[in-house]
Parts: structure tokens; C-alpha cells; sequence
């Protein structure tokens, strides 16, 4: 973009005030002719100010359009998502007869969320006494998307017709990396932050063995819990759970505590 910002204006300027300041010049000594050069000049100076104009409106649609895809996709790790879509995936194993699937994806969620928010309270009262300044709060889009996506992965590997539960886990696994880049293009968190959430999500998803060695579901259960991830990214888009400055609050009561190696 600061090709087409920059570029248009610094031909417009070299183009056309040198036609204008030729014609001009000239124009002295070779009459007419001279000033002809002069008006062709002006008429370079506002055609190259129209492509100009021109050029900066196609790149700022295009910005416009990228950041509107960033946003919607940080979106799809958002707690406003994240919660009624972990809720209609269990009603659907539960009512589906798959009950320990369920009881898996439950504790595989629950366990996930509070990881993720002792590791924000104490990465917030402890900062910057860590290892690295970087790491002032794990990115919770990234940990919570690990683990609800995650989760949705490793219960598509167990149903059959094995191209389905591949295509269904490298999705899940797409998603993940998605929301995860959307959190540094917005500058949200840095590259440490979200490597840490993604590495709290991920490892509790492996850690835990309920959801893996739960009977398969069948292929309509799947099929289900699927579409109410994709009723709650849908009716919930756009919507935002603003959760951090309680997080925030609470680190900073933490702050100072027995907790931290100050």
C-alpha cells in the first residue's frame, strides 16, 4: 500500500512540474509552441492527480477488506463464540447417547478455560519478572481456539469414513492457525503471547484422556455437533466478550503476592 500511496504523487511531481517548468522556461523563447508544452504540463499534473486518487481508493477497499477478514476471523476465538458453541456441542453428544464423549468435551473445555486464566493472572501480576518481556499475557483467543477446535479435532478422528475425519481435523487445525495470525496482525498479542496460549490449548486437548479414548460418535452426531459451531460463529458474529479488564483488575490485586519471585 505505500507503493500506491507514495509512487502516484512522486510522478506527478517529477512528470508534470518539470513539463510545466519546461513549457514555461520555453515558452520565452519559442512563443507558442513553448506554451503548449506548458498547458500539456498542467493536463500530465492532473492526470497523474486522478490515477493518483484512483490508485489510493482501490488500495484503501483493499485494506478495508482485509482488516473486516482479520477481524471476523479473531472473532471465531472469541469467548462470545467459544462459550455457546462448547454448550450446543455437548447438548448434541449428550442428547446423541454419546455421554462420555460429552463428559471428555466438557472437562476438555473447562480444564482449558481455567488454564488459560491462572496463566493470564500470573503472567499479569508477575510481569515483567519473567524470562521474557514478551510474555505479558498469554493470548487467550489462541488458547481457547486450540482447545475448542482442538478438541472438535480429535473427536472427528475417531468416526469413520477416514477422509472425513481428516478433512474435518485439518479444518479444525486451519481455524486454529487462522485466528491464531489474526492475533498478531492486529497486533493484540506478540508472536511469545500467542505461542503460549496456543501451547497451553493444545497441551491440554493432549493432555487429557477422556475425548480420546471415548467411543466414537457416529457420523450424524459429528455432523451435528459441526453445525452448532457453525449456528453459534453466525449468530454470535461480531459480538465481543470483553473479559480482559477483569483480568487485568484482579492480576493487578495478585500483584506483589507471595506468587511472584520479585
Amino acid at each position: 500500500m505505500a507503493i500506491a500511496v507514495c509512487f502516484p504523487g512522486f510522478v506527478r511531481r517529477l512528470v508534470g512540474f518539470r513539463f510545466f517548468a519546461f513549457g514555461m522556461w520555453s515558452g520565452v523563447g519559442f512563443g507558442a509552441g513553448g506554451r503548449r508544452l506548458g498547458r500539456l504540463g498542467l493536463v500530465c499534473q492532473k492526470t497523474t492527480a486522478c490515477l493518483a486518487g484512483r490508485l489510493l481508493a482501490i488500495a484503501k477497499e483493499r485494506c478495508d477488506v482485509w482488516s473486516d477478514l482479520v477481524v471476523r476471523t479473531t472473532g471465531l476465538g472469541d469467548l462470545a463464540v467459544v462459550i455457546p458453541g462448547s454448550l450446543l456441542v455437548f447438548v448434541v453428544l449428550w442428547a446423541s447417547g454419546a455421554r462420555r464423549a460429552a463428559y471428555g468435551w466438557g472437562l476438555t473445555i473447562g480444564v482449558c478455560a481455567v488454564t488459560l486464566l491462572a496463566a493470564k493472572f500470573f503472567c499479569l501480576a508477575c510481569y515483567p519478572a519473567l524470562l521474557t518481556p514478551s510474555l505479558r499475557s498469554p493470548s487467550g483467543h489462541a488458547g481457547l481456539s486450540a482447545g475448542f477446535y482442538g478438541a472438535l479435532a480429535v473427536l472427528a478422528l475417531t468416526v469413520r469414513p477416514r477422509w472425513v475425519a481428516l478433512a474435518v481435523s485439518s479444518l479444525c487445525v486451519a481455524i486454529v492457525a487462522a485466528i491464531a495470525a489474526s492475533r498478531i496482525a492486529l497486533g493484540a498479542h506478540s508472536v511469545v503471547e500467542v505461542a503460549a496460549g496456543l501451547a497451553i490449548g493444545v497441551g491440554v486437548v493432549l493432555a487429557l484422556r477422556p475425548l480420546r479414548r471415548a467411543p466414537a460418535p457416529r457420523l450424524r452426531t459429528l455432523a451435528l455437533a459441526l453445525g452448532a459451531v457453525v449456528v453459534a460463529a453466525v449468530v454470535f458474529d461480531g459480538h465481543r466478550v470483553m473479559a480482559e479488564p477483569a483480568i487485568w483488575r484482579f492480576a493487578g490485586w495478585l500483584t506483589g503476592s507471595p506468587i511472584c519471585w520479585r
